[in-house]
């Protein structure tokens, strides 16, 4: 089970709900929170040093803060990024500008989703145009796919299930290509 805040960050920054989140951690919870998608990098600043989030949706505006981005990826924190909603909500200017293979670079551990697939489509819709848009290679797109399972709240015997399946079809699509999609 996990706890997040979410929607509208404007005039709810992080800290406000620091007491909860703190209260949430000792009852063992995963922690989540939506930062740095129309909030300042203060923002997500605040929800890893005053929430302690096992991961972090969206994260986009990390870049305007350098010390913050390489923080993050010494961290190896888990971002969960949705391309398709952050270019049609006016967060990133185009899909081939997208921050993922920068998170990814980074250290970051982004993850693609959807947001609301009836608005921005399905999470497979958004990795086919990200990949398209930004160039993906086939390795940057399996990365994204692992850290989907690595840094999903799933017991640890799923994981591993799920990333031998990835690993196995992943093999096997490969022999004789190269890494370009």
């Amino acid at each position: 089970m996990a706890l997040g805040i979410d929607s509208a960050e404007t005039g709810y920054p992080p800290r406000k709900f620091a007491r909860l989140f703190q209260k949430a951690r000792t009852m063992g919870l995963k922690l989540v929170a939506h930062a740095g998608f129309e909030g300042p990098p203060r923002d997500i600043e605040e929800a890893i040093d005053f929430l302690q989030v096992d991961r972090l949706d969206h994260g986009n505006r990390v870049y305007e803060r350098p010390e913050l981005a390489r923080r993050l990826g010494d961290a190896g924190t888990a971002v969960t990024v949705c391309p398709r909603a952050e270019v049609q909500l006016g967060v990133v200017a185009s899909l081939a500008e997208h921050p993922v293979r920068r998170m990814l670079v980074d250290g970051m551990r982004p993850s693609l989703h959807s947001d609301d697939p009836a608005w921005f489509g399905s999470a497979t819709e958004n990795y086919i145009a990200l990949a398209q848009e930004n160039a993906l290679t086939r390795s940057e797109v399996r990365q994204l796919v692992r850290n989907s399972f690595t840094t999903s709240f799933l017991p640890a015997s799923s994981v591993r299930l799920h990333l031998a399946e990835l690993d196995a079809k992943a093999e096997g699509s490969l022999r004789g290509t190269n890494d370009r999609l």
